[in-house]
């Protein structure tokens, strides 16, 4: 799914912009209607921005992915009290 995002921290250091998102302001309901409306008059971009957002969860959020980092994570913190 195509991302609308605020232009807030957390959100916009996550997507990359124009290929899986738009950036909108927080305080710009227009802005966010332009966005909403140019992903439901273009099908092709919304397919081909979806796309990119499930390659980018799968690639970044994945259960492997998660499940590694914890892990790295503990054995830190387990070499740390060593």
């Amino acid at each position: 799914m195509p991302i609308i995002t605020l232009n807030v921290t957390g959100c916009k250091e996550i997507i990359e912009y124009g290929k899986n998102w738009f950036l909108v302001d927080y305080k710009s309901v227009d802005d966010i209607a332009v966005k909403l409306k140019l992903l439901i008059d273009n099908p092709d971009l919304r397919k081909k921005m979806g796309l990119e957002s499930r390659k980018k969860a799968e690639k970044e959020f994945g259960t492997r992915v998660i499940v590694d980092k914890y892990l790295s994570l503990y054995n830190k913190l387990l070499k740390k009290d060593s």
